[in-house]
């Protein structure tokens, strides 16, 4: 789950800032981890002849607030990458879709005090309702 909202900085060139809320099923079924992203991402997306279909790319960083506790120890906050792709469309009355294909890799992966990493690498789909005000 997350909510942004974009900020066109050109015709072609837009800044997004990012908050989400993320919840992740242990490995082994040990302990559930949450996770806050917190971030920005550039959109670029060239210049289409259709104004009602829009495709581009997406680089963004992530600073991810991490609650994952393991037998006592618990895990530092991360900070990521994130690439992506979409097609959105606009209708005359301001909203639409928005579907997407993204990955976000570890830049500084989450670590509790023996060392033991926690990898927020991973591929995910999008799928947004778009409102243009």
């Amino acid at each position: 789950f997350n909510v942004t909202a974009t900020f066109p900085l050109s015709a072609s060139v837009g800044i997004r800032p990012v908050v989400g809320y993320e919840s992740y099923l242990g490995v082994n079924g040990l302990a559930d981890a949450d996770v806050i992203p917190l971030g920005f991402s550039f959109m670029f997306s060239p210049v289409q002849k259709a104004d009602y279909v829009k495709a581009g790319f997406e680089l963004g960083l992530r600073y991810n607030l991490v609650d994952y506790s393991e037998v006592g120890l618990d895990f530092d906050d991360s900070f990521s990458g994130v690439v992506g792709v979409h097609v959105a469309t606009d209708s005359s009355g301001g909203f639409g879709v928005e579907l997407g294909v993204g990955y976000r890799f570890d830049i500084v992966e989450s670590e509790n005090d023996i060392g033991d990493a926690l990898s927020l690498d991973g591929l995910a789909v999008k799928l947004a309702l778009r409102a243009t005000f």
